[in-house]
């Protein structure tokens, strides 16, 4: 079976994911992790997390017939006769426009398998939040100007500029990390792995933004990618 990635041009790899406004949210860069109340949920939050927990099933049901209307056309399952079901997972958090003393809010992320090739498997992502309902992702990524050695892709890259940035709403070889309100994403550009592209998107107030992204642009059978943004790892 073909890859769902196609192999890039050697002059020039144009990379996608959300746009240059959701990588610079808020006006702000932050190097850690949203901010989340350190105390217990009082009896108002926990009340909204038994509504919300009731509410689920509509929620996915909706989440489901948005994704057969977009997506239902490129997203045909293979290789399962039956796709597999979609993760959903719920994290609470303070908004930045909350007070110390507010009850936290719910978001909850749904994603559903998309398609598979070789050695990617594509999923899509929605997400629901108290402030802006229930919605299909995308997600930011920067476009490269990628210059290899004598224009010979197997050779060194001699230079690799971010020259703006896009967005993608279909993520390849994705997953949602709990522990770190994060989703990443590592798109292997052929099966040995020796050429890809590697994001992680940080939930940060209802949003999630691009702050980490390394590009492997060489075809040279190792793997050595190079780090083109990185606004999380600390100084």
């Amino acid at each position: 079976m073909h890859a769902e990635y196609p192999r890039p041009d050697t002059r020039r790899f144009v990379m996608r994911r959300m746009g240059l406004a959701a990588v610079l949210l808020a006006g702000t860069v932050s190097l850690a992790h949203p901010v989340f109340a350190e105390d217990e949920p009082g009896p108002e939050a926990s009340a909204d997390a038994a509504s919300e927990a009731a509410a689920q099933p509509d929620l996915l049901a909706r989440a489901r017939s948005l994704y057969e209307a977009s997506r239902g056309e490129e997203c045909n399952g293979l290789p399962f006769d039956e796709p597999p079901a979609p993760d959903v997972h719920t994290i609470e958090f303070r908004p930045g426009y909350a007070g110390e003393d507010d009850p936290l809010e719910q978001a909850t992320l749904i994603r559903f398998f998309c398609r598979a090739g070789a050695y990617n498997e594509i999923h899509v992502y929605y997400l629901s939040t108290q402030l802006d309902g229930l919605r299909e992702l995308s997600f930011a990524e920067p476009e490269l100007d990628i210059r290899h050695e004598d224009d010979d892709s197997e050779k060194p890259v001699e230079e690799m500029r971010i020259i703006g940035f896009t967005t993608r709403a279909l993520l390849v070889n994705s997953d949602y990390v709990a522990e770190d309100f994060t989703i990443t994403s590592d798109a292997k550009w052929r099966g040995l792995g020796d050429a890809s592209s590697t994001g992680l998107w940080l939930f940060r107030d209802g949003n999630f933004t691009l702050v980490r992204y390394e590009v492997d642009a060489t075809y040279d059978g190792e793997i050595n990618p190079q780090v083109v943004l990185d606004y999380f790892t600390a100084p």
